[in-house]
C-alpha cells in the first residue's frame, strides 16, 4: 500500500461528513503502520450482534501490510439467511455473517495487536457515539465474545485493549481482575478449525512418538523433540 497515497486519502477522507467516510484510523509512524477501515452503517451492527470475528488473512494486499477482516454475526440476519456449501462429507450449512470493518497492519506482535484493537474500538465509537460493550463487563451490551485465530500475540494484544480502554467497570460487572492476560478470556473464543488442526497433528506425533520408543531410542528421542516443539507451540497459542 503506497504510503503518500494512504495518507492522502485519509486526508480527504476526514473533510468528509462521518456518514461517507472510509478511513477512520491511520498510523504510518514508527515502526508499526495501521490503518483501520469501515462503514459506518454497517459497523452500527456491532451494538446488537453476539459475535465479533477477527480474521487475518495475511498478504491479501501488496506490500508490508496484512489485512484483518472483522465479521459479525447477527441474529436477527441469520434468521433470515443461510449459506448452503456442499462437501464431500455431506451438507455443511454456514451462518451468515456481516463484514464491518478492515484493518491493515505491517507486524503481528502482541503491541501491534493492542494498537490494532484499540484503534477498532475508538474508531467504532466515532463513527457510531456508542462505546463497543461485551456483555460479560456490561450487562446493556449485546457481545458475548470475540472470536480469533489461534495465535498469542492477538489474544493478549486484545486484552491489552481492553485494560486500556477500561472496557470492564468492576463496580457494574463484579469482575475485579486486572491482568489483561486473565481479564481476555472472560470473552475470548478461539477458532475451532486452528485448534482442531493443531491437536490432530498432536495426536499423530503423540502416536509416532510411542512407536518408535518401543521400537528404536535414537528415533524415539528425535520423534520427542518433535512433540515437545508442537507442544510447545499449541500450549504458546493459548493464554492459560
Amino acid at each position: 500500500m503506497c504510503r503518500t497515497g494512504i495518507v492522502d486519502q485519509y486526508e480527504q477522507d476526514q473533510k468528509l461528513s462521518p456518514d461517507e467516510r472510509y478511513i477512520w484510523h491511520l498510523r504510518m509512524e514508527g515502526d508499526i503502520k495501521l490503518a483501520v477501515t469501515m462503514n459506518p452503517t454497517l459497523v452500527a451492527l456491532i451494538h446488537t450482534a453476539q459475535y465479533l470475528v477477527g480474521d487475518y488473512t495475511f498478504k491479501r494486499v501488496n506490500g508490508e501490510l496484512d489485512e484483518c477482516e472483522f465479521v459479525i454475526w447477527h441474529a436477527k440476519m441469520n434468521e433470515r439467511e443461510l449459506r448452503i456449501i456442499i462437501s464431500v462429507d455431506g451438507l455443511l450449512i454456514f451462518k451468515s455473517g456481516v463484514t464491518i470493518a478492515r484493518l491493515y497492519c505491517n507486524s503481528a506482535t502482541r503491541e501491534a495487536f493492542g494498537y490494532a484493537f484499540e484503534a477498532l474500538f475508538t474508531s467504532i465509537e466515532k463513527a457510531t457515539h456508542q462505546q463497543v460493550k461485551f456483555k460479560v463487563f456490561d450487562k446493556s451490551g449485546h457481545l458475548l465474545a470475540i472470536l480469533l485465530d489461534m495465535e498469542a500475540a492477538q489474544v493478549q494484544g486484545l486484552g491489552d485493549a481492553v485494560v486500556r480502554l477500561r472496557m470492564n467497570n468492576p463496580a457494574t460487572s463484579g469482575i475485579h481482575e486486572t491482568d489483561p492476560d486473565v481479564l481476555v478470556q472472560f470473552f475470548i473464543k478461539l477458532c475451532t478449525v486452528h485448534f482442531e488442526r493443531h491437536v490432530h497433528v498432536l495426536t499423530i506425533l503423540t502416536l509416532s512418538l510411542i512407536a518408535m520408543t518401543q521400537t528404536d531410542r535414537r528415533a524415539g528421542r528425535g520423534a520427542w523433540q518433535k512433540y515437545r516443539s508442537v507442544s510447545q507451540q499449541i500450549s504458546g497459542t493459548l493464554i492459560t
